[in-house]
């Protein structure tokens, strides 16, 4: 696992977030997300990164709920 995989495990997880609402949020399929985190898929793409960060960069207010 890389760096970024057990990045995005962790963030995923601290956040309750399962890996099919996450793929739903940022516009990717669900397969996606789970090779990120496993390894299979690297490195993720430039778009991927920025909307990953959009996401997180959110205020509190602005997150979604299950972020909040």
């Amino acid at each position: 696992m890389s760096p970024f995989s057990k990045y995005l495990h962790q963030l995923r997880i601290s956040y309750g977030v399962r890996q099919v609402k996450l793929a739903e949020w940022l516009g990717y399929e669900q397969s996606y997300i789970s090779a990120l985190e496993i390894g299979t898929k690297e490195p993720p793409t430039a778009e991927f990164v920025q909307r990953l960060r959009e996401l997180i960069d959110l205020s509190s207010c602005d997150r979604p709920v299950k972020w909040r």
